[in-house]
Protein backbone atom coordinates (compact mmCIF):
# COMPACT_ATOMS: atom_id res chain seq x y z
CA UNK A 1 0.00 0.00 0.00
CA UNK A 2 3.03 2.36 0.88
CA UNK A 3 4.52 1.61 -2.42
CA UNK A 4 1.65 1.97 -4.08
CA UNK A 5 1.07 5.92 -2.30
CA UNK A 6 4.47 6.51 -3.76
CA UNK A 7 4.28 5.39 -7.18
CA UNK A 8 0.44 7.26 -7.52
CA UNK A 9 1.80 10.30 -6.42
CA UNK A 10 4.72 10.43 -8.83
CA UNK A 11 2.68 9.87 -11.43
CA UNK A 12 0.42 12.93 -10.27
CA UNK A 13 3.55 15.01 -9.57
CA UNK A 14 4.24 14.27 -13.81
CA UNK A 15 1.06 14.53 -15.01
CA UNK A 16 0.89 17.96 -13.00
CA UNK A 17 3.98 19.24 -14.22
CA UNK A 18 3.43 18.69 -17.95
CA UNK A 19 -0.18 20.24 -17.43
CA UNK A 20 1.87 23.32 -16.53
CA UNK A 21 4.54 23.32 -19.14
CA UNK A 22 1.78 22.90 -22.02
CA UNK A 23 -0.23 25.41 -20.93
CA UNK A 24 2.31 28.06 -20.33
CA UNK A 25 4.13 27.50 -23.57
CA UNK A 26 0.88 27.95 -24.89
CA UNK A 27 0.77 31.47 -24.14
CA UNK A 28 4.49 32.22 -25.61
CA UNK A 29 4.58 35.14 -27.72
CA UNK A 30 6.35 34.12 -31.41
CA UNK A 31 9.13 36.66 -32.43
CA UNK A 32 7.60 38.37 -35.23
CA UNK A 33 10.28 40.13 -37.69
CA UNK A 34 9.91 42.98 -39.91
CA UNK A 35 10.02 42.23 -43.57
CA UNK A 36 10.62 44.66 -46.52
CA UNK A 37 9.57 44.41 -50.54
CA UNK A 38 11.80 45.60 -52.97
CA UNK A 39 11.19 45.90 -57.15
CA UNK A 40 14.18 45.39 -59.55
CA UNK A 41 15.18 48.70 -61.10
CA UNK A 42 18.40 47.75 -62.93
CA UNK A 43 19.43 48.92 -66.36
CA UNK A 44 18.46 45.71 -67.76
CA UNK A 45 18.59 41.36 -66.55
CA UNK A 46 21.81 40.37 -67.02
CA UNK A 47 23.67 38.09 -64.05
CA UNK A 48 25.82 41.34 -62.70
CA UNK A 49 22.68 43.60 -62.37
CA UNK A 50 20.23 41.74 -61.00
CA UNK A 51 22.26 40.01 -58.49
CA UNK A 52 23.49 43.55 -57.48
CA UNK A 53 21.52 44.97 -54.00
CA UNK A 54 21.97 48.41 -55.44
CA UNK A 55 19.30 47.57 -58.74
CA UNK A 56 16.78 46.90 -55.91
CA UNK A 57 14.50 49.78 -54.59
CA UNK A 58 12.27 49.67 -51.40
CA UNK A 59 8.44 49.22 -52.39
CA UNK A 60 6.31 47.43 -54.25
CA UNK A 61 5.48 46.75 -58.39
CA UNK A 62 2.70 44.98 -60.12
CA UNK A 63 3.99 42.06 -61.13
CA UNK A 64 1.50 40.29 -63.38
CA UNK A 65 1.93 36.47 -63.77
CA UNK A 66 4.50 35.07 -61.82
CA UNK A 67 6.84 33.36 -63.79
CA UNK A 68 10.85 32.57 -63.89
CA UNK A 69 11.73 35.06 -66.55
CA UNK A 70 12.57 38.41 -65.31
CA UNK A 71 13.16 39.50 -61.31
CA UNK A 72 10.05 41.58 -59.95
CA UNK A 73 9.84 41.83 -56.58
CA UNK A 74 11.17 40.22 -52.61
CA UNK A 75 10.43 40.32 -49.92
CA UNK A 76 13.55 39.82 -47.23
CA UNK A 77 13.67 39.83 -43.59
CA UNK A 78 14.83 43.03 -41.95
CA UNK A 79 18.71 41.22 -41.39
CA UNK A 80 19.57 41.97 -44.80
CA UNK A 81 18.61 45.52 -45.47
CA UNK A 82 20.86 48.62 -44.42
CA UNK A 83 19.07 49.75 -41.29
CA UNK A 84 16.35 47.40 -39.75
CA UNK A 85 14.57 50.39 -38.18
CA UNK A 86 14.64 52.84 -41.38
CA UNK A 87 15.71 50.99 -44.10
CA UNK A 88 16.21 52.20 -47.66
CA UNK A 89 18.19 49.87 -49.19
CA UNK A 90 19.16 46.00 -49.36
CA UNK A 91 22.33 44.62 -47.61
CA UNK A 92 25.10 45.22 -49.77
CA UNK A 93 26.18 41.35 -48.19
CA UNK A 94 22.54 39.45 -49.21
CA UNK A 95 24.15 37.30 -51.77
CA UNK A 96 21.17 37.29 -54.30
CA UNK A 97 21.50 34.46 -56.62
CA UNK A 98 20.29 34.51 -60.32
CA UNK A 99 19.16 31.99 -62.67
CA UNK A 100 19.48 31.85 -66.00
CA UNK A 101 15.98 31.42 -67.91
CA UNK A 102 17.19 33.07 -71.68
CA UNK A 103 20.15 34.78 -73.33
CA UNK A 104 21.28 37.70 -70.95
CA UNK A 105 17.77 37.43 -69.06
CA UNK A 106 18.39 35.88 -65.53
CA UNK A 107 15.60 35.75 -62.30
CA UNK A 108 16.21 35.57 -58.53
CA UNK A 109 16.07 32.43 -57.27
CA UNK A 110 17.49 33.23 -53.95
CA UNK A 111 19.56 34.42 -51.28
CA UNK A 112 21.08 34.36 -48.00
CA UNK A 113 17.85 34.85 -46.46
CA UNK A 114 16.57 31.32 -46.74
CA UNK A 115 12.71 32.88 -45.79
CA UNK A 116 12.39 35.38 -48.98
CA UNK A 117 9.52 35.31 -50.80
CA UNK A 118 10.03 35.75 -54.60
CA UNK A 119 8.51 36.91 -57.42
CA UNK A 120 9.22 36.64 -60.85
CA UNK A 121 7.70 37.88 -64.16
CA UNK A 122 7.20 37.45 -67.82
CA UNK A 123 9.51 39.93 -69.79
Amino acid sequence: MKHLKKLSFGVFAMIFGLAIVLTQSAFKSTNHRASYTFYYDGPDYSENEVKDPSNWKLGTQSCGTPTDNVPCTILVDDDYVDNPTSPTALDPDIDLQATQHDTNEYYISGSDDASMEITNRAN
